[in-house]
């Protein structure tokens, strides 16, 4: 029994690698069954970030993994300005000028820290974040979850047709975090079938 299972690591190992490499996973998907407004043909892609530099790296990947996906996308960057405040009158002025069917906007709804005692310190782990308390002298791991909100709306009327909620937990960095979400919104987006075959 035990050599069995001792052949099956390898086995195990590989489905772990395969399904557990991303560690961004949906926690609620919603989608408007009654849209009936046919194939959007071009979604402009709409990061909301505090910086304009986080802005234009996401919304570029994001719009050139849909591309590679046969999902026309632009970055909001492109036709947008990005030394403004983004309100939604200044999307829909831009969108009824450009024939854009779809607008995706992604957004850092929350970000959650939990402490846990260091286990060993004496080694240090670059993947992890390591806080120090002085008052009891001691080191904690610091894990982020990332919960990250993606929203589709049709541009005729502005309805929100899908949404999708995702968390990540404790992404390495923030191109980790960038990917791994990207990872689990394209094909989710997919699936929804308003972009044709």
């Amino acid at each position: 029994m035990k050599a069995r299972f001792l052949s099956l690591l390898p086995l195990f190992a590989l489905c772990w690698a395969a399904a557990g490499c991303s560690l961004t996973h949906p926690l609620a998907v919603w989608k408007n069954e009654q849209f009936a407004g046919g194939p959007i043909k071009t979604v402009m892609v709409v990061g909301v970030a505090e910086k304009s530099v986080s802005r234009k790296d996401f919304e570029q990947k994001m719009a050139e993994r849909l591309r590679s996906d046969g999902i026309e996308a632009i970055p909001s960057v492109e036709v947008l300005p990005t030394d403004k405040e983004l309100t939604r009158e200044t999307v829909e002025n831009t969108v009824r000028h450009t024939g854009i069917g779809g607008v995706l906007v992604v957004q850092i709804l929350e970000k959650e820290a939990t402490l846990r005692p260091a286990s060993d310190t004496k080694y240090y782990d670059f993947t992890k974040t390591y806080v120090y308390n002085p008052v009891d002298k001691q080191f904690y791991d610091a894990t982020v979850d990332v919960k990250v909100e993606s929203m589709l709306y049709e541009t005729t009327r502005g309805d929100a047709i899908w949404s999708l909620l995702t968390q990540t937990h404790g992404p390495a960095s923030a191109n980790y975090l960038m990917n791994s979400v990207i990872d689990v919104i394209v094909p989710a987006l997919r699936k929804t079938g308003f972009f044709g075959k």
